[in-house]
């Protein structure tokens, strides 16, 4: 029999509270991956979503687990990690910002999740003079099975902060 390590009771955990706000129509899921890195034996979870009525995917919300090897086995060989995943947030901004604006989006960012999280922002700019702009909340803590319930504070938090930001477009 199959004894599931702590990522995949997370993961299972996380997958069950996003799809729940699909099924209640708050949100859209567009994409789901499940990638098993072989070469580092790494594993990474994430789901991406967008606001229900945001017809145009000005704002994708992308929510990311990732274990490494030593997160992975923590449960069956003692090491100095704990056994869980760290947990990335994304929102993906698909329209030009001004300056003024890409600010503001920062500023509320950093003021929402700055005790708990790291943030990073890149721009992007494609041929076709499209810009997309990614704000990367990298979470300072892991979540394990002993925090997990923070799982749902974290998908609740994202969805609020996001419908928030689609206003601001």
């Amino acid at each position: 029999m199959f004894d599931p390590t702590a990522y995949e009771n997370l993961k299972v955990i996380f997958e069950g509270i996003v799809y729940d706000y699909d099924l209640n129509e708050e949100i859209t899921i567009i994409e789901r991956n499940d990638y098993i890195n072989l070469a580092d034996m790494s594993r990474t979870y994430n789901l991406s979503f967008m606001n229900k009525n945001d017809r145009n995917k000005l704002l994708i919300m992308k929510i990311e687990l990732k274990a490494n090897f030593q997160q992975l086995v923590a449960e069956w060989y003692p090491m100095n990690e704990r056994p869980g995943a760290n947990i990335n947030v994304h929102f993906n901004v698909n329209t030009k910002l001004d300056e003024v604006l890409e600010k503001r989006v920062s500023k509320f960012l950093k003021k929402n999740y700055e005790k708990m999280y790291n943030l990073e922002q890149i721009t992007n700019v494609y041929q076709d003079q499209k810009m997309t702009y990614q704000f990367i909340l990298k979470r300072h803590e892991e979540i394990t099975e002993n925090n997990m319930e923070e799982l749902h504070d974290i998908v609740n938090e994202t969805i609020n902060n996001g419908n928030y930001l689609l206003t601001m477009l």
